[in-house]
């Protein structure tokens, strides 16, 4: 792959989640309304891009209305689940421990599911923001395998 196919790849793979972080960092910033692109699930768009499906975590700083909001996405397999917490860790090792609040929307396959129907093994997509070190995952996304959710 060219240089110059490489930088545009990357150019893209970082609009298309930008858009998908967007309306998070947007709900984040004291708005009550959410735009389109809130639906993390379609705005990620794993299943239509096939180098999202291969993105195992990253972190992301946008811009908001007051100051800047620091976006943690994650993919991996839960490794403890309780009613206010979760811990994912990705193929490469990287764990990472997510607040789970009221706020926190988790969706599998277009239904919306409870912290109660996770279980340690599910395959999960996180967006989370980081409030001084302390990830509060706001959406779960594409749960999949142990509990039988997906």
């Amino acid at each position: 792959m060219t240089s110059r196919l490489r930088a545009a790849a990357s150019v893209a793979v970082l609009a298309v989640i930008g858009s998908g972080v967007a309306g998070v960092a947007y709900a984040d910033s004291g708005s009550t309304k959410q735009p389109a692109s809130a639906s993390v699930a379609s705005s990620i768009g794993a299943r239509r891009h096939p180098i999202l499906r291969r993105m195992l975590h990253g972190e992301f700083v946008l811009r908001a209305r007051k100051g800047t909001v620091t976006v943690d996405l994650q993919q991996g397999r839960i490794t403890s689940v309780t009613p206010t917490a979760l811990t994912v860790r990705s193929i490469d090792g990287v764990t990472d421990d997510y607040v789970l609040t009221s706020a926190t929307a988790i969706r599998s396959h277009g239904k919306a599911l409870t912290a109660a129907q996770l279980a340690t093994g599910d395959h999960v997509w996180v967006v989370a923001l980081d409030h001084g070190g302390t990830l509060t995952a706001r959406s779960i996304r594409g749960v999949r395998g142990a509990s039988g959710a997906g």
